[in-house]
């Protein structure tokens, strides 16, 4: 009963779901790819069933609302074109996760920040105009260096229902999903499909932190960033000065501060 009350408060609190699913007996392939240009190409598979009671990968046990959330975001429909709803963003979000993002974001020098500079970046962060602007960039970007390739299938042994997921985007959570079931093909914009797959997948698996949509903040964070360059470099004591030490925070590997980059204005 404990269990079964968990799962329903993950369930509501976190994926709105009307009724859940009663236990039932599943079988989740997952095969990830991961081909880089210039890398070795990476790919894991993980078999996610049902022994004695509960659901394992390997030797990894996978909490029952664990898989009833992925089941629950494979049955919601979303079929575009991509909304906030859809990437869970509200204004209680940005509100929230502005100043985490600057922090993350500017790990390592937020002490040579000046406090107008971080309150610019922070009210930027919380503008909903400021984010659809991020999330354009992001999902209209595009390159070539690297090949993702993503193929769930599901299986239901109760009631022999088969669901096929595929996907070789590559953005954030890896949406748009195409869903196949009973011959039929639907698309999905829910990236509560990759962050419930991710869950399912162990550390360091291929494509992990893509599907589960890891650095999706950090990527709102870098184009809000250079959104407001104009308005931070004035607010600068050296706005002349074209070179900045990279920032640490989300992995990033840029030479340059991409507001002070030797290309800048």
């Amino acid at each position: 009963m404990a269990a079964k009350i968990s799962a329903w408060l993950f369930c509501i609190f976190f994926f709105g779901c009307a009724k859940l699913p009663e236990a039932r007996h599943l079988l989740i392939v997952i095969h990830t790819t991961e081909a880089r240009m210039f890398g070795p190409v990476e790919t894991t598979w993980v078999r996610v069933e049902r022994k004695n009671g509960k659901y394992v990968a390997g030797n990894m046990e996978i909490p029952d609302e664990q898989v009833t959330a992925f089941l629950v975001a494979v049955d919601t429909r979303s079929e575009g074109p991509l909304s906030f709803s859809d990437l869970g963003i509200t204004q209680n979000w940005l509100d929230q996760n502005a100043e985490p993002a600057f922090d993350e974001y500017f790990e390592g020098r937020t002490s040579s920040i000046l406090p107008p500079q971080r309150d610019l970046f922070i009210g930027r962060f919380r503008s909903a105009s400021a984010i659809g602007k991020a999330v354009d960039a992001h999902f209209q970007s595009s390159w070539t260096d690297d090949f993702p390739i993503a193929h769930v299938e599901i299986y239901d042994r109760n009631t022999g229902r088969t669901i096929v997921l595929e996907s070789s985007e590559l953005h954030a959570f890896m949406i748009p999903w195409v869903i196949t079931e009973n011959g039929r093909n639907r698309p999905s914009f829910n990236a509560n499909i990759g962050r419930t797959l991710g869950a399912l997948l162990p550390e360091k698996a291929a494509l992990k932190e893509r599907i589960g949509g890891l650095y999706f903040r950090c990527t709102l964070s870098h184009s809000v960033y250079q959104q407001i360059c104009p308005e931070w470099r004035k607010l600068d004591k050296n706005p002349n000065l074209r070179l900045r030490p990279p920032t640490r925070g989300c992995h990033n590997r840029d030479d340059f501060d991409p507001c002070y980059s030797p290309h800048g204005d």
